[in-house]
């Protein structure tokens, strides 16, 4: 009987510690993926904890510099467009005014025409590539096709356990 009391004795505290090493183990791994689901969303001030196993927080480090970069490579391209913008507008503001200032004439008219569409495409382009990343469209799921799977997934349990399954989706094909 003591044998056997040691022995449940041992085994309760052999599964307490082996729980609380898998905890020190999960709960970090979570973490760092739960950082990385932020950083995927758009939210690049997401960092990720860096404590539990070495390799976990080597992940962690790894996955901070990979967003701190995104940061800088993001910051340099806002520059740019900045940059780009003040590089394209200032000469075709003076290619218009040189435009408006000719004659009247078929071709002065029409020279400006080009001018001011030459001006719109170059406020379209740097308007999309001010755009970034703040506006990407959500991602889209095909929540049918989702429920579809799953319920085929779980028919073959029902059809065990003798229950029946009615699935009615709408009629997406329009």
């Amino acid at each position: 009987v003591i044998l056997v009391v040691v022995g449940i004795t041992i085994l309760a505290v052999a599964m307490l510690i082996a729980d609380r090493l898998a905890q020190w183990t999960v709960r970090p791994v979570a973490a760092l993926a739960s950082t990385a689901n932020r950083l995927s969303s758009g939210d690049l001030l997401a960092r990720a904890p860096v404590d539990g196993p070495r390799e976990v927080v080597e992940v962690g480090v790894a996955m901070n510099r990979l967003a701190q970069r995104i940061h800088e490579l993001l910051d340099d391209e806002r520059e740019q467009v900045a940059d780009l913008s003040h590089r394209l507008r200032t000469p075709v503001a003076a290619v218009k005014l040189a435009a408006e200032s000719l004659p009247l004439s078929p071709e002065a008219t029409r020279l400006v025409e080009h001018v001011d569409a030459l001006e719109r495409s170059v406020g379209d382009v740097i308007r999309e590539a001010r755009r970034g990343v703040r506006e990407q469209p959500a991602p889209v799921c095909d929540v049918v096709t989702v429920v579809q799977g799953r319920v085929a997934f779980w028919a073959v349990l029902a059809e065990d356990q003798g229950r029946r399954v009615d699935l009615h989706l709408p009629d997406t094909r329009r």
